[in-house]
């Protein structure tokens, strides 16, 4: 059976909602007030982790077993595509460095504008990827990957990203999602066990969004660009 990749665009929303909100907060954080920053830099650092993990996986399990599929369809997806999370590691590096620096300076404003602003070019770097993989990249998983395979590769990029956390990266990725597309994800699980889970999850999201956002209903993603 070929792949359902629909989880892969609903984790994509969730991404674009939590990154396109990180340079308000920073920039919301008075002087001082190193509380506040340090709660910002360790969710920043939370969602880093949720993306590196994400890409690393790609990177070891989806564009190698693509190359030996997709042929001539594939064309310089894989290597655009490493190339692209290469960069958007090298500069969440360089956002994590800075929002240390930050906390550490007292939560300084320059030091804070300057995070904001590269937290800016983060945002912009990774919504232009996002845009480019969901046209390309993931519909060829699609034709040329089974279900299993691309189940495998959930797995994979799970064990990568932040321990202990899926029941708030599962929240975070429904607070968006279609109800057919959450059905269809969870289809193999039954369903009273399946109603637990999301409203847990959500319970989850919800508490943290609150802490980070203020609310536990943030503002919804930016629209995919074209």
């Amino acid at each position: 059976m070929p792949a359902d990749t629909r989880d892969s665009f609903m984790l994509h929303t969730m991404l674009r909602r939590e990154f396109a909100a990180l340079p308000d907060l920073v920039r919301a954080v008075t002087r001082g007030n190193v509380e506040r920053a340090q709660v910002v830099a360790d969710h920043l650092e939370f969602l880093v982790g949720v993306l590196i993990g994400h890409h690393r996986a790609e990177d070891e399990r989806i564009w190698p077993a693509l190359a030996d599929r997709a042929g001539a369809q594939l064309d310089a997806i894989p290597e655009t595509m490493r190339q692209q999370h290469a960069c958007i590691e090298e500069l969440s590096d360089q956002v994590m460095t800075t929002a240390d620096g930050w906390c550490r300076d007292n939560a300084s404003p320059a030091r804070r504008d300057m995070l904001a602003e590269s937290l800016d070019a983060l945002v912009e770097l990774l919504h232009e990827h996002m845009a480019m993989e969901e046209v390309t990249a993931i519909p060829l998983a699609g034709c040329h990957l089974s279900d299993a395979e691309w189940a495998e590769m959930g797995s994979y990029a799970a064990a990568g990203m932040p321990g202990g956390t899926m029941d708030l990266i599962f929240g975070m990725t429904l607070y968006e999602a279609a109800p057919q597309d959450v059905t269809a994800v969870l289809s193999g699980l039954p369903p009273v066990l399946r109603a637990i889970l999301v409203d847990e999850a959500r319970r989850v999201y919800a508490d943290y969004a609150t802490h980070i956002h203020g609310t536990a209903t943030p503002q919804r993603s930016r629209p995919v660009r074209s």
